[in-house]
Formats: structure tokens, C-alpha cells, sequence
């Protein structure tokens, strides 16, 4: 016996799941169908914009996923198990799939640009956002639990929509203006930018239930997340000028900076209650650091003021100028270890005397081989 869904046709008769889902299906195909033929010009606008030829078929995957989802266009997902414990869920876009959304990576970067608070996926190393905090005494950081699987479709094309002021009084376009797309345009980027999972996909139910997402693998994630968080980011923003402090984020990891000893309770509520509650970014790792206490941000130590590296990279940093200090004396090949050290070197700061002066005789030693 068929399962009833509970949906009634006008006539009286009760709709079956099947029919109900063919019926959904049917009305996603003629949106996607009058959305083209209506909005043909900000279609070949975007095509020509990502740099497609008319032949490609870039209509044919947006209606297919318009119907299907965009499951069909991405390699089955992968779990991995990460280093600090916990999984990762890869989901790798197929060659056609992946072509597009580098295209529309680089769109995404022309159009907006990276704000002064803003840090990791589009620019601003983590050197660059401590030396922001450093002078501060308090800090509050967190990270955003999840935080790809928290942006789906309506959030991406929400962020990446435009608008122009039009004055009815004075008949003209007036100043006021945010960069983004137009309706259909926002439709169709985010469409090929978040992953809409298989209802009966196994990792789905016991990971974390969402109708789409943003799949990590796709180039396009990182910058859609970054543009998805600037609702967020402007309200904690404001409350950082409220109380004379300041906000940055790098990727998902955001940290509030306060001129006093330490941030109060209240406040504290206020920025997890606006995170949370507000916009549904569920956190972890909440710390709340005082004055003259230890805080380690992105891999540094900063405490007082002074910026320190943490004794796991000095340990890494003091192997690896060994290394390279052992193949000089026996003579063996020292281009791999050479590139380690340089790799280690773009994160050192405030060294202490003896590590400097072993870098500053490899150094001498490359120049004169």
C-alpha cells in the first residue's frame, strides 16, 4: 500500500508521497523554466561573465539542479577523520561542475572585496590579526561549530545580492549602493555554489541535518562563507564601537577585543546571544581571556602585548634547522629541508637569540653552495 502524504487536491482526493514529490518536482521545472525565458538577459550576462560558450550547457545543469539538486554533480562524499579528533566531510565537484564554480570563485573575488576585519579565505594572514590585538588587554574568542554546513542557499544568495536607490520623488537613482547581483543572477551563483544532499544519504542524518550547504571542496566555499557572515560581522561590529572595541574574524574563528581588564558577563551574553540566536551560528570554544593572561590566537601566544610562537613550532622550527644543518656537514641534498625551514620561518616572530643565529648560519650557507 502507497503511502498518503496528507496533501488533499482541490477535487478531494488525497495525494500520494509519490505523486506529491512528482507534482514539487513538476513546479521547480517550470520556475526554472520561466526564470530563463523571462530573465534571458541576466542569464547570457553571467555566462558571458564567467566566460562559457554558448554550447557549454550551462542552462541544462541549472535546470537539472533546479529539479534534481546538485548532488548528481559532485563525486560521492568522504570522511576523514581529522587530527584533533572529530570527522571532515569532503565533497569534490565533478570536472564540469568544478570548472564553473572556479569561474565563479573569481567572480564572486571581482565583485566584493575583502573588509578590513576579515581575515584567512580571502587575504590577511594570522600574524596580521594578532598584531591587531595585540595592544588590547581582553579578549573573547570562539569558533563556528560547523560552519559550512551552517550556510545554505538562501543565506549564499541573500549575501551575494545588490542593490541600487531609486528616489521616486526625484525620478533618478540617487546614492546608495551595495555591490552584488540581481534576483535571477543570485539565484543561479548560489544554485552552483551549495550542495543539496540525497535525503537518504547515511552521514546526512547522523552529522547534521540540512536541506543544502556549502561542500568542503568546492573552490567556491570559502568565499561564499566569508560573504554569508557579513550580516553577523556588521552587528558585532557595532557593538565592538559601542563599547570601544574591536572585532575581526579569520575564516570561522572570530575574537573581540575590549580595552578593559575584562569583558563583562553581559557582553559576553550579548555577542553568543546575537551569534546564536539571531543569526544560527551555533559556537564552541568559547574562552573569555582577562589582562596578564595567556592567549593563544591562530598559533600564536600573545600575552602582555608580546607576540611569542608556542613551543610545539620552536620544537618543529629547532628539528628542522637541524636537518638542514646535518645535510650541509655530510654533504647530502638540502633543498627539501631548506624549503621546510623557509615554510617554518613565514610563521617565526620574537625568536630567541639561539635560533636566530642557527637560521642566520644556514642562510650564510646556502648563499655560498
Amino acid at each position: 500500500m502507497e503511502e498518503m502524504s496528507g496533501h488533499w487536491l482541490s477535487d478531494g482526493r488525497e495525494l500520494t508521497v509519490k505523486e506529491l514529490n512528482d507534482l514539487r518536482k513538476r513546479k521547480r521545472i517550470d520556475r526554472a523554466s520561466r526564470r530563463f525565458i523571462n530573465c534571458r538577459k541576466s542569464f547570457l550576462w553571467l555566462q558571458n561573465q564567467l566566460g562559457l560558450e554558448a554550447n557549454f550547457g550551462l542552462a541544462e545543469i541549472l535546470s537539472l539542479m533546479d529539479a534534481e539538486g546538485s548532488a548528481f554533480f559532485y563525486y560521492p562524499p568522504r570522511v576523514i577523520p581529522k587530527p584533533e579528533g572529530g570527522t571532515r566531510i569532503i565533497i569534490v565537484p565533478r570536472p564540469e561542475l568544478m570548472l564553473i564554480q572556479k569561474r565563479v570563485h573569481r567572480l564572486l573575488k571581482r565583485t566584493f572585496s575583502r573588509p578590513t576585519h576579515a581575515f584567512g579565505h580571502r587575504g590577511g594572514s594570522c600574524l596580521e590579526l594578532v598584531k591587531r590585538h595585540q595592544s588590547w588587554k581582553s579578549i573573547l574568542k570562539f569558533d563556528v561549530k560547523d560552519a559550512f554546513f551552517r550556510v545554505g542557499y538562501a543565506r549564499v544568495r541573500s549575501a551575494i545580492r545588490g542593490y541600487r536607490r531609486y528616489s521616486i520623488k526625484q525620478c533618478k537613482w540617487v546614492p546608495g549602493f551595495s555591490p552584488g547581483f540581481s534576483v535571477s543572477v543570485a539565484h543561479w551563483i548560489a544554485r552552483l555554489c551549495t550542495y543539496t544532499p540525497v535525503p537518504d544519504v547515511a552521514w546526512k542524518r547522523v552529522h547534521f541535518k540540512a536541506q543544502s550547504f556549502l561542500p568542503q571542496g568546492a573552490p567556491t566555499s570559502p568565499i561564499c562563507f566569508d560573504l554569508a557572515c557579513a550580516p553577523l560581522d556588521r552587528k558585532l561590529q557595532k557593538i565592538a564601537a559601542r563599547v570601544g572595541g574591536i572585532m575581526s574574524r579569520y575564516a570561522d574563528n572570530y575574537y573581540f577585543s575590549m580595552p578593559t581588564s575584562e569583558i563583562s558577563h553581559k557582553l559576553e551574553a550579548m555577542i553568543v546571544c546575537s551569534t546564536q540566536k539571531r543569526y544560527g551560528f551555533p559556537i564552541h570554544k568559547l574562552r573569555n581571556v582577562g589582562d596578564g593572561e595567556l592567549c593563544r590566537i591562530l598559533g600564536y601566544n600573545l600575552v602582555d602585548g608580546e607576540i611569542r610562537n608556542t613551543r610545539e613550532f620552536l620544537r618543529k622550527l629547532r628539528g628542522a634547522l637541524y636537518v638542514l644543518q646535518t645535510k650541509f656537514d655530510r654533504g647530502l641534498d638540502w633543498k627539501d629541508a631548506h624549503r621546510r625551514v623557509n615554510g617554518l620561518m613565514q610563521w617565526a616572530v620574537n625568536l630567541p637569540d639561539k635560533l636566530q643565529d642557527a637560521y642566520a648560519d644556514c642562510v650564510k650557507k646556502v648563499s655560498e653552495s
